[in-house]
């Protein structure tokens, strides 16, 4: 019995050693795609994308809009939100939170029909 458990514990060692030396020639891959940084346009395609407000609480750090028929959290504007139903655009995403601002009148029309596509 001490000689299996010996020849087990010799075999542990030595794939131990193996994995060692063959991160060590491969660059680390298993690690390597732990690393793998995330690209920093992931969410560019919403920058100049028009939206509107759908929830501002008193008090909340973030408010919530509707972009594309998505709700999104966003940033306050100068340290207060937004009233309710506020036409915005994405002028920045940083991860999964927009920076918006005020959109003027001209684009109401468009958050609107997007509104309603995306009900019906």
């Amino acid at each position: 019995m001490e000689v299996i458990s010996g020849v087990l514990l010799t075999c542990v060692v030595f794939l131990i050693i193996g994995f060692l030396l063959y991160e060590s020639i491969c660059e680390s891959a298993v690690f390597r795609k732990y690393a793998q940084v995330l690209p920093d346009n992931i969410n560019d395609p919403l920058v100049g994308e028009i939206g509107q407000v759908m929830e501002n609480k008193e008090g909340a750090e973030l408010m919530k809009v509707r972009i594309r028929g998505e709700r999104w959290n966003a940033n306050l504007i100068d340290g207060h939100g937004l009233p309710t139903s506020t036409v915005v655009r994405v002028t920045a995403v940083n991860g999964l939170i927009l920076n918006v601002e005020v959109q003027i009148e001209e684009h109401a029309d468009i958050a609107k029909i997007t509104d309603e596509e995306t009900a019906s």
